[in-house]
């Protein structure tokens, strides 16, 4: 290797820990670099945490100055996007220049998530809470009671629904909320203090899903 390219790859390598190390901003929208890797010149590799969903004009032009933000020319580069708060394991959106930009969004776009987050908590019983979750896929909870029995009902981005009963038991002086045909990982939730809905299982609290209206 020259030292021309020896330069580069130092200066990509410090570039790519500044950016992970700070928050940014592009047209009033907050992300964070958090992981920046590349191999060669034959591919870049970044991760984005953004403080919102973004719409996918803002998202294309917000992939393109991180692409162009590295001096060095990459034959490939892909881009994941997160959305800060939502831990439910996947990816947001990709957008992969191979080598022309292709969008692919993973989980709800700005208006699928805002007609989901509108959906209707109306039900046939009484609602004692609503919540948004993204754990596998983005999805509203509805919590109610009809007839002596709990149900929760969800409602996906393509407006189909299910709901499934309850039953309120209590596990450590905590009253928690069982499926009633039961779980072979000992799964349960838990209403907390704030009115979020935690996911726990055998080892612990392992998602919570915020309230909304």
């Amino acid at each position: 290797m020259n030292r021309f390219a020896q330069f580069f790859g130092v200066l990509a390598t410090v570039l790519s820990f500044a950016a992970s190390a700070a928050s940014s901003s592009f047209q009033g929208v907050n992300y964070s670099v958090v992981s920046d890797k590349s191999k060669r010149d034959i591919k870049r590799a970044v991760e984005v945490v953004l403080d919102e969903r973004l719409d996918q004009p803002t998202l294309e032009a917000l992939a393109n100055q991180i692409k162009n933000s590295n001096p060095m020319s990459f034959q490939r580069t892909f881009i994941s996007w997160r959305i800060k708060g939502e831990d439910g394991g996947g990816y947001w959106a990709k957008t992969d220049f191979d080598p022309t930009l292709t969008v692919r969004f993973l989980g709800t776009t700005v208006a699928e998530y805002n007609k989901l987050k509108a959906s209707s908590t109306a039900t046939e019983g009484e609602v004692f809470g609503s919540w948004l979750s993204n754990w596998g896929t983005d999805y509203k909870m509805v919590g109610y009671r009809k007839s002596g029995k709990i149900f929760i009902r969800s409602t996906f981005k393509d407006g189909s629904s299910g709901a499934r009963e309850f039953v309120s038991k209590k596990i450590s002086g905590r009253s928690v909320l069982i499926d009633a045909e039961g779980s072979d990982f000992g799964e349960y939730f838990l209403v907390n203090e704030q009115g979020d809905l935690e996911f726990w299982g055998e080892n612990g609290a392992f998602y919570t899903a915020k309230k909304t209206n």
